[in-house]
């Protein structure tokens, strides 16, 4: 107590100093959380916030500031008794700030930064420091009571409350944002990778899997539609493989590389990145539905694969730019299957629906697909405006399906659809005619190019900004499962006069459609062994709902080969041989 002074901090020779005080704060709450000093020391330590919520600009002393303030005290009623702001090391400088710093938060070395009264951090994360702590998370338990806010130190700031346990549900009150965190483990876990076409199929799939109701979904954070990684969690539901009543599974499942990564990177056991699962994962704002952090990510061996076309098509020009096609000794490694049909259909932006588009024949989609040469809508159609040709285009697995189907080309070298290019451009912008190839990795991002065009707005191509002005001509490929949504500025349009749906297709009128495949290692690989026990009995049983007719029945795009022989795309063993 020698070292009090008048306004209540404490320090060395009667100047008081933020850090000392909090040091003393957090030991009165700790051994003795009745002393009559430890509201004094609060007040003096409240006194010294800046306006910018920090303690004198400085990220250690903000830091043992907050975590002094927030300790718990057996001495207040409905405070929680828990650890907050996590320190591993215990040398009172916490894990976010030790790694921000590039400390060690397991070893008790991090006391070097602090000089006593008024030192600083003069590191340049300093800013991206005080950024994070501004904004803090402070993790709790709950214990079934109200829970309050443990500080007002910072009362112009939100700060993150994360709840563990499922009992809390999302809210938001007194400045503080309640979250929950994931905490469920499964029994086992499954891996597909493939096309992002077969969204609407896999999900429904997945979910014909699991008690109904039960399923929670899992996507990242900060994507649209949740990004290329997602996973779902459930309780496999009666009727399946007996085996797997009853236990919890999670099937991850990544679009990174589309339906070529659905097929080679199965065939190698080559890793690809999937999401993780865990704590850092919070509750979103709809019931069974989770938000994990794009930046957490491993690489891992997929268990299986769906493709929109046969694997031995993912050859010559059908594969990426500089990726290796699958060879035919590759393919036998691979049980492989046909599941369904996918329904294909030409989407437009709307605003070359008004324009008056209603149709297009093989030809000319040919034209648009192959290798272009047109330069307007106009050549096209000679009623429409002097427009330039927009193509919204699906790479990977669109390929090879773009290529049988439209080009009737399969595997041929000398007729690939075009890559990302342009013409017709004036900075930056692209003028009354012109061509501009957009090539976009998953369905999402395919239709946010339809979009952007009819809106107006730039795209990234070929390292150059383009900008399009509202009202742009764009057209796409896309599985009619992916109807459009509120605020989706697309619509399909006939081809050769027929409408792309099932019954059409089922009936022989509309030909644009592909079988879709789902495969895993029959045999070791790189030293990864192929699925086996429960986890392979989970994948023939989910390789038969996806060619369920109950299940895909109320897809709008998908559907079962079963009784639909027609609809089989049968090449005679000749994967590249064309359709028709």
């Amino acid at each position: 107590m020698a070292k009090k002074n008048a306004d209540n901090g404490y320090g060395d020779n009667g100047s008081s100093g933020v850090l000392e005080t909090a040091l003393v704060l957090r030991a009165f709450k700790a051994a003795d959380p009745a002393n009559v000093n430890a509201p004094t020391a609060i007040d003096y330590l409240i006194a010294q916030q800046a306006a910018d919520g920090s303690w004198r600009g400085d990220a250690l002393q903000t830091a043992e500031a907050l975590m002094a303030l927030a300790a718990p005290t057996t001495a207040v009623t409905q405070r929680p008794s828990a650890t907050v702001i996590t320190d591993t090391d215990k040398d009172g400088v916490p894990d976010a700030v030790e790694t921000l710093l590039g400390m060690n938060a397991n070893l008790a070395d991090s006391r070097v930064l602090a000089d006593g009264a008024g030192s600083t951090v003069t590191a340049p994360v300093q800013t991206q420091m005080l950024a994070s702590l501004t904004s803090p998370t402070v993790k709790l338990k709950s214990s079934g009571g109200k829970i309050r806010a443990l500080t007002n130190a910072m009362p112009d700031k939100v700060i993150n409350v994360v709840i563990s346990g499922t009992s809390v549900q999302s809210s938001t009150a007194n400045n503080i944002k309640l979250s929950r965190t994931w905490e469920k483990t499964a029994d086992f876990e499954v891996f597909l990778v493939g096309s992002s076409m077969q969204l609407p199929a896999i999900e429904a799939a997945i979910a014909s899997l699991f008690v109904p109701g039960g399923m929670d979904v899992l996507t990242t954070d900060g994507e649209a539609n949740g990004g290329m990684y997602r996973a779902y969690f459930g309780t496999v539901v009666a009727g399946s493989y007996q085996g797997l009543w009853g236990k919890t599974l999670l099937i991850h499942f990544s679009v990174n590389g589309g339906s070529y990564n659905g097929v080679a990177s199965v065939a190698r056991a080559g890793g690809v990145p999937r999401m993780i699962a865990d704590k850092f994962c919070i509750a979103g704002d709809v019931d069974h539905h989770w938000l994990c952090p794009s930046s957490r990510m491993i690489l891992a061996v997929p268990d299986a694969g769906v493709s929109d076309v046969e694997p031995l098509l993912h050859v010559g020009v059908n594969v990426p730019a500089g990726a290796q096609g699958v060879t035919a000794e590759e393919a036998t490694r691979l049980d492989s299957a046909r599941v369904n049909a996918m329904v294909s259909g030409v989407a437009v932006s709307k605003s070359l629906i008004n324009a008056g588009l209603r149709n297009l024949n093989n030809v000319t989609l040919a034209q648009i697909f192959g290798k272009n040469e047109l330069s307007s809508w106009q050549i096209i159609d000679h009623t429409l405006p002097q427009q330039p040709i927009i193509v919204c285009r699906l790479v990977d697995g669109a390929q090879p399906a773009s290529n049988a189907l439209i080009l009737n080309a399969g595997c041929d070298e000398t007729a690939p659809a075009p890559r990302s290019e342009f013409s017709g451009m004036s900075n930056d912008g692209l003028g009354s005619a012109g061509l501009l190839v957009v090539e976009n990795a998953t369905v999402d991002k395919l239709i946010t190019c339809l979009n952007t065009a009819n809106s107006g707005g730039s795209f990234e191509v070929a390292g150059h900004e383009a900008r399009v002005a509202p009202g742009g001509f764009a057209i796409g490929v896309l599985s009619v499962d992916h109807q459009p949504g509120h605020g989706d500025q697309f619509d399909y349009i006939a081809l050769n006069g027929m409408s792309p749906t099932k019954f059409n297709a089922m009936t022989g009128v509309y030909n644009q459609f592909t079988e879709t495949w789902m495969q895993w290692r029959r045999e070791a690989v790189n030293e990864v062994a192929p699925p086996s026990g429960i986890k392979l009995a989970a994948l023939q049983v989910l390789r038969g709902q996806l060619a369920s007719p109950d299940v895909l029945r109320g897809l709008p795009g998908t559907v079962a080969l079963a009784g639909t022989e027609g609809m089989w795309v049968s090449r005679g063993g000749d994967s590249c041989r064309a359709l028709r």
